[in-house]
């Protein structure tokens, strides 16, 4: 496996595509899906331990699905200031990520659409939200990184 795996870019995202199955399309879409949702869940659990708030990322512990966690107490520890630091820098990350698969849902929405596979409706409602979605998580991100400068 390549040690510099990076993932492809949002045109060649769109030419690939093309030659996909409609059922491979189908299934694509609902994997980004899942992939935002947990990587949502997952921001959730870090922004409310970087805030020092076990008991509510103990709560964001208990709305997932369990058989998806291994072994454990399922309670977290008191974060460190390190911890903290470290659970927000994650947290920016996984924005940045999730407004790229946001990105890839509304160019496979299209292909989708163009296919017939969905109405232009509910693409074009979907290409709404995604991309509020997205500009919200930038906004979150760029006021993020004013409070977070002052901890380095």
């Amino acid at each position: 496996m390549s040690e510099n795996c990076t993932p492809i870019q949002l045109h060649e995202f769109s030419g690939v595509i093309k030659d996909v199955s409609d059922e491979q399309l189908q299934l694509l879409e609902k994997k980004i899906n899942t992939s935002i949702e947990k990587l949502q869940e997952s921001n959730q659990i870090m922004l409310a331990l970087a805030n020092g708030d076990t008991k509510g990322a103990n709560g964001c512990l208990q709305s997932t699905d369990k058989s998806q966690l291994r072994e454990t107490d399922d309670t977290f520890a008191q974060p460190t200031g390190k911890d903290s630091l470290l659970y927000m820098q994650t947290v920016k990350e996984n924005r940045n990520v999730i407004i790229n698969l946001k990105a890839r849902l509304l160019v496979l929405n299209r292909e989708l659409q163009r296919r017939g596979l969905i109405p232009a409706e509910e693409s074009d409602e979907h290409a709404k939200q995604n991309s509020q979605e997205a500009s919200s998580l930038e906004q979150s991100n760029q006021h993020k990184e004013g409070e977070n400068s002052i901890f380095l």
